[in-house]
């Protein structure tokens, strides 16, 4: 493991089960992990992007992701677990979707160049991309605690987000 990755390990060993997605960040923030600090783990698929751990703890996992021009993860969330995410390389779109009153949905799409971080928490509602118009495969970082190991896919029918399926985590 890099030296930059094992720093962050120490410090995410010392937060308090009790911490929030702010503490989370902050530790995150602290540690300016890059490209270089992953490369040996960053794969493509050219069918869907790629989901590589590099660490999976009692408490939290850390993974990095590569995503192809065009590849873009299901409407989700992230049942029980905060997420935070580091560009590494390329610029995420993510798209936020929030219910409304009536019982429909609204989105905001926000976009985040390389050394940004995003994410949430338990029941936001989002996905993540590399455009299709995007010149080079995006690399993300992405920090979950407690371990990420339930989350929920939505599809958009009738204009309503409605529940697909629990989704099954393939992790390599």
């Amino acid at each position: 493991m890099n030296a930059a990755i094992r720093c962050l390990v120490q410090d995410l060993d010392c937060l308090p089960a009790c911490a929030g997605l702010d503490e989370l960040f902050a530790v995150v923030n602290v540690h300016a992990i890059n490209l270089d600090d992953v490369a040996d783990h960053v794969l493509f698929d050219p069918e869907r992007y790629h989901r590589e751990l590099i660490v999976n703890a009692d408490d939290y996992q850390i993974l990095v992701l590569g995503w192809l021009p065009g590849q873009k993860s299901p409407i989700h969330n992230h049942r029980g677990s905060q997420c935070c995410v580091r560009v590494l390389q390329g610029t995420a779109v993510e798209t936020i979707y929030s219910h409304t009153r009536d019982g429909f949905f609204e989105t905001r799409t926000d976009r985040y160049a390389a050394g940004t971080l995003f994410g949430g928490e338990d029941a936001d509602i989002h996905t993540v991309e590399n455009a299709a118009s995007a010149r080079q495969g995006l690399v993300t970082l992405h920090v979950y605690r407690p371990v990420l190991s339930r989350m929920e896919l939505f599809d958009v029918k009738n204009d309503r987000l409605v529940v697909r399926e629990p989704a099954v985590l393939r992790l390599s």
